[in-house]
């Protein structure tokens, strides 16, 4: 039986007045999309009275993106300067692909882990030349020593998913990251399923690229994300795949040569999901302000009761066992998952996510025990049935 401190719960309950309609239905599916706070809605309405007062707001969209950048940087550890805003993950790595002076046969070193986007843009350098080495996962893991086992001297970018999507695998990125640094490769971490969970500090990690969106954990909206770039890294780059803000001048017409913005801001592409950008402000306001670490406990304690009750009745759980190796997902096997997830939220109001063979519970800190145990008594009841 979980029992809480009142500080705890009361906590909990202050955390869920911030967001719209919590107590309606039970949202377990953060790795996804996280439930709608209060100010991220406001945000919208915000967007759009922006616009009908000023009609043009140019001004005002350029100082909300360098908001963002700034609550980016602040987030993970890095300098404005650092920070490129871009539509969109897969945006962000073939900004950067695009930058890397490949020779033929050179070598990217992924893994099965990685979500889908960076096997299919890394598969697709074959067309410069670039051969994608993918290291496939044992039992659920990929370990170092089978990772730097196929790194060689043609190796010129290392892929790190920090928390895999598949099964809430948990990667020691300072491991990683030293490790092909050993060998001369830049590393590239994807922190879409850690950012919002756990705390990522890029000086510390010597990190040279990380992307992330703001949906799912950092509880903002679809069509914005974000490229970090080492300043010493970028400077030396230059991308090809860009678009007007990638320049010193984005409004220089008829130009005739190239002038890099500084920094990161040379990865950047077209107009930006200005809507989003007013909402991923507001998301990532509320993880600040509540503290990373905090929130890596309180999910931590909740992942382990995902974790004892699927467990304990019989279920599959594809997610490492001790937290120290897993982010807030916990994977496991039902018979038809989007089947299920879809009996869950249409039946019972409780949204999940499915993904492959695994069905997807994942915690925020705004979850309650209550939900948690409610979902298992949901899920137990939906296969004694099918039985």
């Amino acid at each position: 039986m979980v029992i809480l401190s009142s500080h705890v719960k009361n906590e909990v309950l202050e955390w869920r007045r911030s967001f719209v309609n919590i107590n309606d239905s039970i949202n377990l599916a953060a790795c996804s999309q996280g439930a709608l706070l209060k100010s991220v809605k406001k945000a919208f309405s915000k967007y759009q009275a922006d616009q009908i007062e000023f009609g043009n707001p140019w001004d005002i969209w350029q100082q909300k993106v360098e908001e963002l950048r700034s609550l980016i940087g602040k987030l993970i550890n890095a300098s404005k300067n650092e920070i490129a805003i871009l539509p969109s993950v897969s945006a962000s790595f073939s900004s950067l692909l695009s930058s890397i002076d490949f020779c033929k046969n050179d070598q990217i070193i992924t893994t099965d882990l990685e979500y889908p986007t960076t096997n299919f843009i890394s598969l697709a350098q074959k067309y410069r030349g670039v051969e994608t080495v993918t290291v496939r996962n044992k039992n659920g893991i990929v370990s170092s020593s089978d990772y730097e086992s196929n790194i060689t001297d043609k190796t010129r970018l290392g892929t790190v998913i920090h928390v895999s999507s598949r099964n809430g695998t948990k990667f020691d990125l300072k491991e990683f990251t030293d490790i092909l640094h050993q060998h001369g490769s830049y590393a590239y971490v994807d922190a879409y399923q850690s950012l919002g969970v756990l705390p990522v500090n890029v000086k510390n990690l010597n990190i040279d690229f990380l992307s992330s969106g703001t949906l799912k954990w950092l509880l903002g909206a679809s069509g914005t994300a974000f490229l970090y770039a080492r300043e010493e890294v970028a400077e030396k780059l230059h991308p090809t795949d860009i678009g007007w803000f990638s320049q010193q001048d984005p409004f220089q017409f008829g130009t005739e040569k190239l002038q890099y913005a500084d920094g990161a801001l040379r990865f950047q592409s077209g107009t930006w999901s200005v809507p989003s950008i007013y909402a991923s402000i507001e998301g990532i306001k509320k993880i600040l302000e509540i503290g990373q670490n905090k929130i890596t406990r309180r999910i931590e304690t909740l992942t382990s009761i995902v974790f004892d009750e699927l467990t304990k009745n019989g279920f599959t759980v594809n997610t490492p066992e001790s937290p120290e190796n897993r982010g807030g997902i916990i994977a496991f096997e039902v018979s038809n998952p989007m089947k299920i997830e879809k009996l869950l939220r249409d039946k019972y109001k409780i949204f999940t996510s499915a993904r492959g063979i695994n069905l997807r519970i994942s915690p925020h800190f705004y979850n309650t025990e209550e939900e948690v145990l409610k979902t298992m008594d949901a899920l137990v009841e939906i296969r004694n049935k099918s039985l």
